[in-house]
């Protein structure tokens, strides 16, 4: 009887504990379609050696990828040419300075193949297959199946965006390993507490909260985040023991040790060393951004920012977020943002708050123009809430598999929607034959006379100049000035440190812009040529093309036809060019930048044989410019002229509807169609571009 009793009670035990275990899944899974969705799961489970050996497989898969599409020397992207000269020569970059960034970088750049630029571009392509590998385990935290983390984080790895951040010296490589790494941490951590098991992750969630703080300031953006997820998983329950609390603070202030790399490394005066933070108030000035605005992202955030511009950048954002992974994944998407609601709602918060963070709230905070370059600076910074997006559609494929006979749907889904992202974007961001920033920085400092200046304007040329001088050695004798960083007292000690005489004695402090430039060139005169990397249009200093400089002549002289002839020959014969230099395979604003200076050269150049009477020398200049910048309305109005001139009617014609569509003056367009169309005869046509150039109706 006892026994029986005995067989009774712990019958009526393991049902108790079925019943309790089927009420888990329910409050889990939201009911009957979660529960089976949570079962399907657990199914799916696999050793953790299996596990590990899929992300391998995932993260070698990835690197080889990024590897084929990686650039090849130094990029035009953006900062690529100031963050591979900090990290090869241990310098110090643009605030907050990216110490663990450039540290890590000088490592790679000792690696014995291909040149300086190569290495570090390849520790972008690691860390981004890194944060592929941790997106792996993120993704079996959340899914438990080992096929859609798979293919979430490859549909991740291959999104536009992060594709293109993936293959050149950049920060967001870095930062978004730590946005993954700490969402994981989180997970572990609040996984482990629900077991009451004594744990490492909250230790090394700290250490790496500090670390990625270190690197990028933007994680703190992830605080309300990580803050709610504390609170909801009742995590600050570890938070009570005084000894926890104490290792937490000293673990996190470890992270930061990085920091002590600017004031070091700023006593030894590296080539790039901006802000020079060797004392307390410079240091405090470049951690903190201060030359931007600490709490801004550049230093024109806000100027003439309205609610029609955050209605634009807001429908921009959303086309960009429509091609990250592809169209077809918009759907899953969707329909994973409903499943999350439906399963958990903790999460569905978290996510809603980090895509709105990284999105249409950063828009706000950020408040930039409205304009291509400030558009392409923005879109980096969106990185995270593509991967909220990702993990979207990794919730979508598990929803559907989770309905019957849809399994093969969610397989097939599951394999198509990364390969579709890799195919559809491996086009749009490949640099593979890219060397258009070092060849510019080359063909530059080729064009320059002997102990000359060059007034360098844009992030990217002064890059490419940067990484020419200090890491390949050449032309020690030029003296660049960036004209971005003349009015900062930095920068003006730095120059008048390192080249003495360039700065003449005297000049008021707060002497800005044109007329600090103005002193320079007047107290360069006799003393050595002066150059701009870019067309200058001031009476005060008359300028001639020599390629892609202009030299600064003096007052009342003017182009020559020696000079137009050198600076053809600069331009035809004796630059590099090597690679694609067609405007329609470059899908970057960067390197649409660069394109653009080579266009602005040729069509200077064009001008100049136009003064001289050339015309059809400028002809060739003016068509020569359209190749490298083929949607210049100015361009396309001058070479449409030319062609007038030398009777080439129908190129003419075809020209000048170019030159509208992009968006020319269309009184000068009309106005030109009525001098050709007289010139054929075409009387009637001629008087209706005269009308149509007053405006009559």
């Amino acid at each position: 009887m006892a026994r029986g009793e005995s067989s009774v009670g712990v019958e009526q035990e393991g049902v108790e504990e079925e019943c309790g275990r089927e009420e888990e899944k329910k409050k889990r899974g939201g009911g009957t379609r979660g529960s089976e969705q949570m079962s399907m799961k657990e199914g799916h489970r696999l050793p953790r050696g299996i596990n590990w050996l899929y992300g391998g497989l995932l993260w070698a898969f990835s690197l080889v990828v990024y590897g084929m599409a990686l650039s090849p020397s130094l990029s035009s992207q953006s900062d690529s040419g100031e963050l591979v000269t900090a990290a090869v020569t241990a310098g110090i970059a643009h605030p907050p300075g990216y110490p663990l960034y450039t540290m890590t970088g000088h490592l790679f750049s000792k690696l014995p193949f291909l040149d300086g630029a190569f290495r570090v571009n390849l520790m972008s392509a690691f860390f981004s297959s890194m944060a592929v590998l941790v997106l792996f385990f993120l993704c079996l935290r959340l899914f438990a199946n080992p096929l859609v983390s798979a293919s979430t984080a490859l549909l991740f790895a291959f999104s536009r965006a992060f594709f293109r951040i993936s293959l050149s010296a950049e920060v967001f490589s870095l930062h978004l390993l730590f946005v993954v790494l700490l969402l994981y941490l989180m997970l572990c951590w609040k996984d482990a507490s629900g077991r009451h098991a004594v744990t490492w992750e909250p230790y090394l969630f700290f250490f790496t909260a500090g670390l990625s703080l270190s690197h990028h300031h933007t994680v703190l953006l992830l605080a309300p985040l990580l803050l709610y997820f504390i609170i909801s998983g009742r995590l600050f329950t570890w938070l009570m023991a005084p000894r926890n609390i104490a290792a937490a603070l000293v673990l996190f202030a470890a992270g930061l040790l990085p920091y002590l790399y600017l004031p070091l490394r700023a006593a030894s005066d590296p080539p790039v060393n901006w802000g020079n933070p060797r004392d307390w108030e410079a240091f405090v000035r470049v951690v903190t951004r201060a030359g931007y605005g600490s709490l801004s992202l550049a230093t024109v955030s806000g100027s003439s920012w309205s609610f029609g511009i955050f209605l634009k950048e807001a429908g921009h954002y959303l086309s960009l977020l429509a091609v990250q992974c592809t169209p077809m994944a918009l759907p899953f998407m969707a329909l994973g943002a409903v499943s999350c609601w439906k399963r958990e709602r903790t999460l569905f918060w978290g996510g809603l708050f980090l895509f709105l963070v990284f999105s249409l709230a950063f828009i706000v905070w950020a408040r930039l123009p409205a304009e291509e370059g400030y558009l392409a600076v923005l879109e980096r910074f969106f990185l995270p809430s593509y991967l909220v997006a990702a993990l979207a559609a990794g919730e979508g494929l598990m929803a559907i598999s989770a309905l019957r006979n849809c399994r093969t749907v969610a397989l097939g889904a599951a394999l198509v929607l990364p390969c579709a992202a890799l195919l559809m974007n491996f086009g749009m961001v490949t640099r593979r034959s890219d060397y258009l920033a070092i060849d510019y920085g080359r063909n530059v400092l080729r064009s320059v006379g002997n102990g000359g200046i060059l007034f360098v304007s844009g992030d990217v040329p002064s890059s490419a100049l940067l990484y020419c001088q200090s890491v390949e050695g050449l032309r020690g004798d030029v003296t660049v000035l960036v004209e971005g960083l003349l009015d900062s007292p930095w920068y003006r000690r730095q120059l008048a440190r390192r080249h003495k005489g360039i700065l003449p004695e005297g000049i008021p402090a707060d002497t800005r812009g044109r007329a600090f430039i103005l002193k320079v060139i007047e107290g360069r005169q006799g003393k050595g040529p002066v150059y701009f990397n870019h067309p200058v249009s001031d009476s005060a200093f008359p300028v001639v093309s020599q390629g892609l400089v202009s030299l600064v002549l003096k007052p009342g002289e003017g182009p020559s036809r020696e000079q137009c002839e050198a600076a053809e020959r600069l331009l035809g014969h004796e630059y590099q060019y090597r690679g694609c230099y067609d405007e329609k395979k470059f899908h970057d604003y960067f390197s649409r930048e660069l394109l653009r200076l080579y266009g602005l050269a040729w069509y200077s150049l064009g001008l100049e044989w136009a003064q001289l009477d050339q015309v059809r020398r400028a002809y060739r200049c003016f068509s020569e410019a359209c190749r490298f910048e083929g949607r210049n309305a100015a361009v396309l109005l001058k070479k449409g002229q030319a062609e007038i001139e030398l009777a080439l009617y129908g190129e003419a014609e075809k020209t000048l509807g170019e030159c509208l569509a992009s968006g020319g003056s269309s009184r000068e367009v009309f106005m030109n169609l009525a001098v050709l169309y007289a010139r054929q005869g075409q009387v009637e046509k001629a008087r209706e571009a005269l009308r149509r150039a007053r405006g009559d109706p």
